[in-house]
């Protein structure tokens, strides 16, 4: 059943239209006691496509292995998080929102070519000194079968910057007696790497874009999703 803070889809809802929502909204944000009512967002039946995971594990460096790499459900959910997040009853301005951590739970494989179902919702907020973090929570069913589910934090910034003192950094623990250097890595990524994820994620967050949009949001530069990592 569809109601009004419920939708649900036979397939993929194109991006361009939630996009254009959250480019045009004016949201009231969650001043005088206001939080994130709860949305839900659902797509019956879905089939992988194998060129998009193909081109998903090129930009990722996933190996082919006849199962779907551990976050491409994430990318499966993405077009339902754009339609929680550009919802009329979301409080917050969808644009320039930032992930900033993922816990994934994954139940068993899912083969490339499995149809599955999805199950997103988003309700409630936590105030925090840079702003309002939420959680955008995706179930992945096989039938009946729950095999993946993950939980996306996402921060909306305050506007005018953090509010309150930086909390004191936790105490340092005792060194490790046999550092392991190999544990480190320094990668060089190209400048266009958050526009190709981007296509493959359906992700045109503007932050990950170019230089140029990602100042319009407050940042010295564009950063790579948080997910292509």
């Amino acid at each position: 059943m569809t109601s009004r803070r419920r939708v649900e889809f036979d397939e993929p809802p194109p991006s361009g239209g939630a996009i254009r929502r959250m480019l045009l909204a004016r949201k009231p944000g969650l001043g005088g006691g206001g939080t994130i009512p709860r949305l839900e967002a659902a797509i019956r039946r879905l089939e992988p496509q194998p060129a998009r995971v193909a081109a998903y594990r090129a930009v990722c460096g996933a190996p082919d292995a006849g199962v779907l790499p551990l976050a491409y459900p994430h990318i499966l959910g993405a077009p339902l998080h754009l339609e929680l997040a550009s919802h009329v009853d979301f409080p917050l301005p969808g644009m320039g929102v930032v992930h900033v951590r993922n816990r994934i739970t994954s139940y068993r494989p899912i083969a490339d070519t499995e149809p599955v179902s999805l199950e997103v919702w988003v309700e409630g907020h936590r105030e925090v000194r840079l702003g309002w973090e939420f959680d955008l929570i995706t179930e992945v069913r096989v039938g009946e079968e729950r095999v993946w589910e993950s939980v996306s934090t996402a921060l909306s910034r305050r506007k005018g910057g953090a509010v309150g003192p930086r909390p004191a950094r936790a105490p340092r623990g005792p060194e490790e007696p046999n550092p392991r250097p190999k544990r480190s890595a320094t990668w060089t990524l190209g400048a266009d790497l958050g526009r190709r994820y981007g296509r493959v994620s359906r992700d045109y967050n503007p932050i990950h874009m170019y230089p140029w949009t990602a100042k319009a949001f407050g940042f010295k530069r564009a950063i790579i999703h948080g997910m292509w990592s």
